[in-house]
């Protein structure tokens, strides 16, 4: 836990390596590979208004 914290020293920092490991060529959709997206806690396809996560929640 500790090595996790020095990696990721803010929540947005984590959160950015996570994008970064799921979209390594930057955000689509997986619906219909669309690249806009708009910019909230998830992910919504500005063409197919399908929701996206970085991490899915259980």
């Amino acid at each position: 836990m500790i090595q996790f914290q020095k990696t990721f020293k803010t929540e947005e920092a984590c959160h950015q390596h996570l994008y970064k490991l799921k979209w390594p060529e930057g955000f689509h959709c997986p619906e219909c590979q669309h690249h806009k997206a708009y910019e909230i806690k998830t992910r919504s396809c500005h063409y197919t208004n399908v929701q996206i996560v970085v991490i899915k929640r259980r």
